[in-house]
């Protein structure tokens, strides 16, 4: 089961019991070993995904991207180079 408790976590439970921990304290180990090598990495892993979307658009990946308006040519497919306008300065580009 991903992200729940398994064999491995069980075999450590039971291998600090038999080198005499308390049980109480040999399950608080195995919970906090667990949330140390599962949860933490997980949390990274999500800050990143996030960050990447973020950096990327965050368009929804379900929905396909459509060419803008500005580079359909009249046959109304996407052309090369078709003239624009440059966003950042105001200028405008021709083929």
């Amino acid at each position: 089961m991903p992200g729940g408790f398994g064999v491995l976590e069980g075999g450590l439970a039971g291998t600090l019991i038999a080198y005499g921990a308390p049980a109480t304290q040999a399950t608080a180990a195995v919970i906090v070993y667990h949330v140390i090598a599962f949860w933490i990495p997980s949390l990274g892993g999500l800050a990143g995904y996030a960050l990447l979307r973020r950096r990327l658009g965050g368009s929804d990946p379900a929905q396909p991207r459509t060419p803008s308006s500005r580079s359909v040519a009249a046959s109304g497919t996407p052309s090369k180079y078709a003239s624009s306008t440059c966003p950042k300065i105001g200028l405008a580009e021709s083929a």
